[in-house]
């Protein structure tokens, strides 16, 4: 008994097992953030075992949870045998490596057309993202087991792929951490913490209509967490496949650029379409400001992996780029430091940054209401050094123009001064109702220390410019 001998029997229970377990804890916590634990195996338990035609008539009972269970972990402990057998055929004909993952394809379309015949009532009740999902990551536990007893197998897949996924994995966690720690921030800043994630996962899993229903619970973030760490992680293997191939073919990097247009605009329309009914209470700018973030911080790690792809998309602006961004963030970090020996030296440290956080963050009217909150702070500080940062690379883009240009240098010196009308003009529609509280003066002198910093950051990298705008205009004897 080649075929089925006690190794092949012993590593198909086994993956068998993993599958079953991790869809068992995926649907609990699906189940948990909805506050009906173990209904999704008794739904199904009752719709296999009792035809059941509506959800609404449903009654968990141990009987059902634990028939369903069986049943579950016996199709799974098959379902590994059959691929226990096709990975001990590959050791021997690495070409069947192919029609074992490609088993696991066919699996998941199987899966959602067998619950959709079995269940089809209970559709409504169960979506089908969640199967998917559920399906997925018993798929990856079972492929990790296998290729963990099967070292060359793993790596006859993992040369291949193997620097694709683990780059598209951290890419993919750090957009998601750094949306979930943005929308942390913002969230803080409105006094709600953790409301985002609790209202995107209410309505998705719970397909909440209105928001004065959410209750914020660990359940329903940590459900939402898990999802969209994972939409972010199968985003970056999908950004990351297209990285290694502009590798062999540069011109294939615009496409990847073209992914993350894509993906913004696709991000938006998939919280409009699922989360419609909370929309009202999710500012899109904070979502889209979110998805910035992330696809800037992706970006970031995959042109640090790639620096010749880099080269090639940027060319000679990624120098600009990268000395706009140090030059916004000095020009923030003056300003920052300005407001705060200010409000120390008026005895209420971290107040400009706390009334500017509750006027864009809450809409506040009343400043002798607000009080000193470090999610106001962190909030206004993280959006204050983002406006810096782009304004630093317009104001790049004018000096490696005036570098060819000399003319352009007035130009430079107008920007400076837009800007500061500009930063008063916003400041009078977001927080009209603060400026008695903030002295005008003070927000002047602030952006003019940031103004005068980021000049003296641009002459000191090109020296020529302050000659050339000596040249611009010439003294008559």
């Amino acid at each position: 008994m080649e075929l089925l001998d006690r190794r092949v029997l012993r590593e198909g229970i086994v993956a068998g097992l993993i599958g079953a377990v991790l869809v068992a804890i995926w649907f609990l916590i699906v189940d948990l953030s909805t506050g009906k634990p173990f209904e999704t195996p008794a739904l199904l338990g009752a719709a296999v075992f009792k035809g059941l035609r509506d959800p609404q008539a449903l009654q968990t009972t141990a009987g059902l949870v634990a028939g369903y269970t069986v049943v579950h972990v016996l199709a799974f402990v098959a379902f590994g045998i059959l691929c226990a057998i096709l990975v001990a055929a590959a050791d021997r004909e690495p070409t069947l490596l192919l029609a074992f993952v490609a088993l696991f394809t066919v699996f998941q379309i199987f899966f959602l057309g067998l619950v959709g015949i079995l269940a089809r009532f209970l559709l409504g009740a169960i979506l089908w993202w969640e199967i998917f999902a559920a399906n997925l990551l018993a798929s990856a536990g079972m492929l990790a087991y296998f290729f963990g007893g099967h070292r060359a197998l793993g790596r006859t897949v993992l040369e291949s792929l193997g620097r694709v996924i683990r780059e598209g994995v951290v890419a993919g966690l750090i957009g998601a951490a750094t949306v979930a720690a943005w929308f942390f921030l913002f969230d803080a800043a409105q006094g709600r913490p953790f409301e985002t994630p609790a209202l995107l996962g209410a309505a998705l899993f719970q397909g909440l209509r209105t928001v004065q229903e959410v209750q914020i619970t660990a359940g329903l973030v940590l459900g939402y967490t898990v999802l969209h760490g994972l939409a972010f992680v199968a985003f970056g293997i999908l950004c990351a496949i297209l990285i290694a191939a502009a590798d062999r073919e540069p011109a294939l990097v615009w496409a990847f650029v073209a992914l993350f247009a894509c993906f913004e605009v696709f991000f938006l329309a998939l919280n409009a379409t699922f989360a419609q009914s909370v929309m009202s209470s999710l500012a899109w700018w904070a979502i889209l400001v979110g998805n910035l973030l992330a696809s800037a911080g992706m970006l970031a790690y995959f042109f640090l992996g790639h620096r010749a792809l880099g080269g090639t998309l940027l060319g000679a602006w990624g120098g600009v780029v990268r000395e706009g961004i140090v030059a916004g963030l000095i020009g923030a970090v003056l300003v920052a430091v300005w407001f705060l020996a200010y409000d120390v030296f008026k005895g209420h440290p971290f107040r400009t940054p706390t009334l500017l956080g509750a006027a864009v963050f809450r809409g506040l009217t009343d400043p002798g209401g607000v009080e000193r909150e470090l999610g106001l702070i962190l909030g206004y500080t993280v959006l204050h050094g983002f406006a810096f940062a782009v304004f630093g690379i317009v104001a790049a883009l004018f000096v490696a123009a005036a570098e060819r240009q000399p003319i352009l240098t007035v130009g430079l010196f107008m920007l400076f001064a837009a800007f500061e009308v500009l930063f008063f003009g916003l400041v009078t529609v977001l927080a009209q109702s603060l400026l008695g509280a903030l002295v005008w003066w003070n927000i002047f002198i602030g952006n003019l220390l940031a103004a005068a910093g980021m000049l003296l950051y641009f002459f000191r990298g090109h020296r020529a410019l302050s000659r050339r705008l000596r040249e611009t205009w010439p003294v008559e004897d």
